[in-house]
Parts: structure tokens; C-alpha cells; sequence
């Protein structure tokens, strides 16, 4: 049996794929705090005007509002 042999590049990618996201600043998860609780007021809106619904939409439009990264699918 042959041994395989880890590629420099893969070995960093993983390292770099564990790292996870760095800690949002206070600023930032107030303002995600807000978004969040407007859509469970119910008084969230998109862009174009029509009341947010979904979870998935409020989650999206409050990381956008703070800047953070958009989530990511496993």
C-alpha cells in the first residue's frame, strides 16, 4: 500500500475552513438584535416594501444591515 501524502495547499484550506467567523462587534449584534425583533413585531419590510414572512429573509436582511457575512450552507 502507498501513503498518501497531504497537498500543502488542501492542508491550509482545511485549516482555513476551521477557523470559523470571526466574533461580531457589540455594534453589530445590536443591530442584528433589531432587525430580529422587528420581524417578530412584524414590522420588518425588504427593499421593495412588502412585510418580511420568512425567517430565512429577516436573518438575511439583518447580517446584510450589520455587515457580517451571509450564511452559509453546510
Amino acid at each position: 500500500k502507498m501513503k498518501r501524502t497531504r497537498d500543502t495547499e488542501s492542508s491550509e484550506y482545511n485549516w482555513r475552513q476551521r477557523q470559523g467567523r470571526p466574533k461580531a462587534t457589540s455594534a453589530q449584534q445590536g443591530k442584528v438584535h433589531k432587525v430580529m425583533s422587528e420581524f417578530k413585531e412584524g414590522t420588518l419590510h425588504s427593499s421593495s416594501g412588502p412585510k418580511v414572512t420568512k425567517r430565512s429573509q429577516a436573518v438575511a436582511i439583518a447580517m446584510n444591515e450589520a455587515g457580517l457575512s451571509k450564511k452559509r450552507k453546510k
